[in-house]
């Protein structure tokens, strides 16, 4: 081949083919059914030549309303499928559309089949932005998602994570991102639509729960929660639970919670944060242990005053039983000095004046844990006075003196007494009788101090007591002297201290007082006690008898007849003269009679032999310092 300009080329043999009779044109409609205008519609090419092969495929998809649009196919294969999409339309419920397909062989040889299209109404779907959603919270029903066009629905169905078909969307399940979540309606023509929204599940915020020492029962124990995280702006709320069934407490800010249990033991605490998106945090734990508080308590003395020391004793417990961890303050209430405190367990304070104090003890536990207790000291008490009197002030051996307790115990009873007697000796009786067995030279001290009921100790009462032998007394030898004589009674003694004599009865005595008094004129036998007092009262006597010689008084007759009335010769008083000498002579002067001594009077014989009545002659001679006596006697018959 040669062109205009004269160049030449040759082509290759290229082979053809002759195809057989016109095409056979046929295709199927995909789906079959529930064509929808959302959808692509496809046919499938069914078109066959007897021999040979298409060589082209003409569609027109809407013949009836827009014929030029053609879609052609210049190497069509049998069972090509085409696909066609419609406008959407959600009105009429449906819509029929002409497919037309001319099926080639070669270039002119063509055949066409037209059939006609049904389309359904096709629903349209809208989904609005979901907002996000907290991972704790409750499943949330889907509302943002709705169909628009108006076709009766035959179904609703969600799908994605974390949602359940009818909507319900639990962000729980879904977990913590961003998910996408499809709304798919089908109408019910069969033809679906779906809109696909997003939410974002949000992370909880982090709580972090601490909490300051000591944690003591019935104080109050700082909660914080330093350290928790929003995971979002901010954290907004606070919810605290303290584990002892007491009411939540909840917060808006970020300070320290203080709560107080009652009852020491183990707790678990927890709290909840929620940050500014309303999420909550999982409950964060806290296992808290609650020491208990000492139970503190202590006796309290009786004070005694002036020395006003007391013994205070500590009796505290805790039910942990760590007692021997304690440590103590005492406040013992005394403002009249500049230190009154004290850190040991069971100290010993002494006051000086009258109450009342209160006072403190303060404990620490071996967990810091401080409980204290106040008491008031109510039981100072003043001094007893002791005091006593006695009956006598001064006694001697052997005596008993009694001694009566007048001590005043100031407040309540005296209950116990001290006696001392100055001896070695003691008794505890209130009112004791007692006996000196021994004298001193000095007066005895006896003292007395008592308790009262309280266990006060009083001052201490004394007095003395002088104890005196007894004089030693001797009145002297008993004797005789003469009527209406004169003696001086010479052998009286007394030994003693300061003695004093006192002669009784004061009879014919010159002066009772005297220790040898003079005897004066007695006129009858007389017996004297001679009392003797020395110092302190003590007296001793002694007795003396005084026989007193009379003057014999001889009778001048007496009738010795044996009538036996003034047989013999009585002669009055003769026998106090023991050694006495009688003589009695006759007229003549001879001796008749003589005795010495005249204990049997004379009977008026001589030599047995009775004497003739008449006058006869006496010489009395009394001894004793006495004179004879001279006179007569006449003899009787």
């Amino acid at each position: 081949m040669e062109s205009k300009d004269g160049c030449k080329d040759s082509a290759v043999n290229v082979p053809f083919t002759v195809n057989g009779v016109v095409a056979n044109a046929a295709y199927d409609i995909l789906p079959v059914n529930g064509l929808c205008s959302n959808r692509d519609i496809q046919i499938q090419n069914k078109s066959t030549v007897l021999f040979g092969w298409l060589t082209k495929v003409e569609i027109q998809w809407d013949y009836g309303s827009n014929p030029s649009q053609v879609e052609i196919d210049e190497n069509p294969a049998v069972d090509e499928i085409y696909t066609h999409s419609y406008p959407n339309f959600q009105s009429p419920l449906t819509r029929t559309f002409q497919v037309r397909l001319r099926a080639f062989s070669g270039q002119i040889c063509v055949r066409e089949i037209i059939r006609d299209i049904v389309v359904n109404a096709s629903p349209l779907t809208a989904f609005a932005p979901m907002p996000g959603i907290c991972v704790d919270a409750a499943p949330r029903q889907i509302t943002q998602a709705r169909e628009t066009g108006g076709l009766p629905v035959l179904s609703e169905v969600y799908t994605g994570k974390g949602v359940s078909a009818s909507g319900l969307f639990d962000p729980a399940a879904a977990g913590v991102g961003i998910h996408t979540i499809r709304y798919t309606f089908v109408a019910q023509n069969g033809c679906t639509h779906f809109s696909e929204s997003q939410i974002e599940v949000w992370p909880r915020p982090v709580a972090r729960l601490n909490v300051a020492l000591p944690n003591c029962e019935k104080n109050a124990i700082t909660f914080n929660s330093t350290g928790s995280q929003a995971n979002a702006t901010n954290i907004a709320g606070w919810r605290w639970e303290f584990g002892d069934a007491t009411p939540p407490v909840t917060a808006t800010t970020n300070a320290p919670v203080r709560h107080t249990y009652a009852v020491y033991g183990n707790y678990t605490a927890s709290l909840v944060v929620t940050n500014n998106r309303g999420c909550n945090s999982l409950p964060e734990p806290l296992q808290v242990k609650v020491n208990p508080l000492p139970r503190v308590d202590f006796t309290l003395p009786k004070i005694c005053l002036p020395d006003g020391t007391g013994q205070f004793k500590d009796i505290t417990t805790i039910p942990d039983n760590t007692q021997s961890s304690f440590t103590y303050r005492w406040d013992f209430g005394d403002n009249t000095v500049a230190s009154d405190t004290s850190i040991i367990k069971d100290p010993v304070y002494k006051y000086s004046n009258l109450g009342p104090y209160t006072v403190q003890l303060k404990v620490r536990s071996n967990n810091s844990c401080i409980d204290s207790v106040s008491k008031q000291l109510i039981d100072v008490f003043p001094q007893p006075k002791a005091d006593f009197r006695t009956n006598k002030d001064s006694i001697c051996i052997g005596d008993v003196i009694d001694f009566t307790d007048e001590s005043d115990a100031i407040v309540r009873n005296i209950t116990k007494w001290k006696w001392s007697f100055g001896n070695g000796d003691s008794s505890f009786v209130e009112n004791p009788r007692y006996r000196y067995n021994a004298a001193a030279s000095v007066p005895y001290s006896v003292k007395l101090f008592v308790y009262s009921e309280e266990g006060c100790i009083s001052d201490t009462a004394e007095k003395s007591i002088g104890v005196w032998s007894y004089p030693v007394v001797s009145a002297g030898p008993d004797f005789t002297m003469l009527q209406d004589g004169v003696r001086k009674i010479n052998d009286a003694r007394g030994t003693g201290n300061e003695v004093k004599y006192l002669w009784s009865p004061p009879t014919y005595l010159d002066n009772r007082q005297l220790q040898n008094p003079t005897i004066i004129r007695p006129q009858d036998d007389i017996r004297y006690t001679l009392t003797v007092e020395g110092r302190g009262g003590c007296i001793t006597t002694d007795e003396v008898f005084v026989k007193v010689l009379k003057t014999p008084k001889p009778p001048n007759t007496f009738t010795p007849n044996g009538d036996g009335i003034n047989d013999k010769w009585e002669i009055q008083y003769l026998n106090d003269y023991p050694g006495c000498i009688i003589e009695v002579y006759n007229t003549a002067g001879t001796l008749v009679y003589r005795t010495v001594g005249y204990t049997t009077p004379w009977d008026g014989t001589f030599k047995g032999q009775q004497l003739p009545a008449g006058t006869y002659y006496y010489v009395i001679d009394p001894k004793n310092g006495r004179s004879r006596i001279a006179g007569y006697v006449t003899i009787l018959r």
